[in-house]
């Protein structure tokens, strides 16, 4: 029932096998041809106020003001808005308690609320979001408009559908695995590895040809190891991180883990119905969305400390059995705004490399540099141990990345070959920049996944 309301203001090396010896290759083409790049100065970009979710949220606030629970709802959310209220657990459930006794309206409302799972993991995921966007919150005036907003991002975070007890246990045993001691040296041995391999195309002789990209193939038959290995890496260099698998696999450890990052899969499914075969474009607009919305979201950090601890609680995948609400917010946020950009796009952009290439993703890349030279200068402050040498490269992984084909595999046109593509860009920006470089690991699980590197 609604009513008519006024406004008011207001681990070991592998968690099922060995983790395989791994030697990055340095990947050989033919120089690129030579292009003037046109810089594009209009950034596509938009900044958190034209987010979706902010969009959303402000499409439902008039119904959602006129719903029999808001009233009591508003006076829960100024509550929950005192994040060190001893009462804020109890607030959170009192606030899920609202939520289901008006689930049948909401939905109509913020459709996402369809997905509804039980009340505690959904006071976990509330929880987190009043805390995630706790300076968001206090910016806004009007509450009505702040509580909407807060209910769009819960919707948009829950969890997988609900899972068997039985997945749930896999679930927590195979993500706790993630947080255990790491027994070895094979971290060490990678980064020594790609540091040298870096080093070495830094020193390439131009008269003897360019180098394509700085990446490698990490191929391993299955297991996490290679995943558990490269995920290791966060304690030494920055790791941005993105696991791409189908939409089957959703939060099933079973089917592969780490559990895919929501929202990556279902964007490049959706790319190829609205805009089929522009694999260069799908990529440049999810590169440019994901460096983007990470750059803004540690520019408002004002600490070294901060931005560093932020990236690193981002690669949480050790607890809540694999569930980051976090990192759900996150990318979910990525593929949203990706997808706004797309729909945007010049298609003419799709056949012009270097043109496409730097409108959508030279301004995010230099932006997201500044910000990981911050963290980088951190990690050099703490402990040996986790010292991150200034030559070691920043590592940008894809695991499973063959399922960014799609449509199969495509031997001509396909999501990965364009992401190859972005990465050449990418690789002779940073050669003569003087900033920290952008290491590209393509993690995968088969044949098929190597012959595509």
């Amino acid at each position: 029932m609604t009513k008519t309301r006024g406004k008011k203001n207001a681990h070991t090396g592998s968690v099922r096998g060995k983790t395989p010896p791994v030697e990055p290759q340095a990947v050989s083409a033919p120089p690129p041809v030579d292009r003037e790049q046109r810089i594009i100065s209009n950034e596509p970009f938009h900044p958190a106020n034209d987010s979706p979710r902010t969009k959303q949220a402000k499409q439902s606030v008039n119904r959602l003001k006129q719903l029999d629970i808001w009233d009591p709802l508003t006076s829960v959310h100024r509550k929950l808005c005192s994040l060190d209220d001893p009462d804020f657990t109890t607030n959170a459930t009192t606030f899920v308690d609202l939520i289901f006794k008006a689930h049948a309206e909401l939905k109509d409302i913020i459709p996402e609320f369809k997905s509804i799972t039980d009340k505690p993991r959904l006071a976990t995921v509330a929880r987190n979001v009043y805390s995630n966007l706790a300076a968001e919150i206090a910016s806004y005036s009007d509450v009505d408009k702040a509580l909407s907003l807060v209910l769009v991002h819960v919707a948009r975070t829950l969890p997988a559908p609900k899972l068997s007890q039985e997945d749930i246990e896999d679930n927590a045993h195979t993500s706790a695995q993630f947080g255990c001691a790491y027994y070895g040296n094979t971290p060490d041995r990678f980064l020594e590895s790609v540091t040298e391999h870096d080093r070495k195309f830094n020193e390439l002789d131009p008269s003897k040809g360019k180098i394509y990209l700085r990446g490698t193939s990490i191929v391993q038959s299955s297991g996490t190891g290679k995943s558990r290995m490269v995920y290791e890496c966060r304690h030494r260099t920055p790791l941005l991180y993105v696991c791409v698998r189908p939409t089957t696999a959703d939060g099933l450890a079973m089917k592969g883990y780490p559990l895919a990052d929501r929202g990556v899969r279902a964007f490049f499914e959706e790319a190829q119905k609205t805009h089929k075969d522009l694999c260069n474009l799908q990529i440049a607009c999810f590169l440019g969305a994901w460096f983007s919305e990470l750059a803004q979201r540690l520019a408002k950090l004002p600490t070294q400390q901060q931005k560093h601890d932020y990236l690193m609680q981002l690669n949480r995948l050790d607890n809540n059995a694999g569930e980051n609400p976090q990192r759900i917010d996150f990318f979910l946020t990525v593929s949203e705004l990706a997808s706004d950009t797309l729909a945007d796009a010049d298609r003419s952009l799709n056949d012009r490399d270097d043109d496409l290439f730097g409108h959508y993703i030279r301004s995010p890349l230099r932006r997201l540099e500044s910000e990981m030279k911050a963290i980088i200068t951190h990690m050099n402050s703490l402990s040996p141990h986790h010292t991150a040498s200034a030559t070691l490269p920043v590592l940008v992984a894809f695991d499973d990345y063959v399922e960014l084909n799609v449509d199969g595999v495509d031997e001509v046109n396909n999501p990965v070959k364009s992401l190859r593509r972005a990465w050449n860009y990418i690789t002779r920006l940073q050669s003569c920049a003087g900033t920290p470089n952008f290491f590209l690991l393509l993690i995968g699980t088969s044949f098929e996944a190597s012959r595509l590197f």
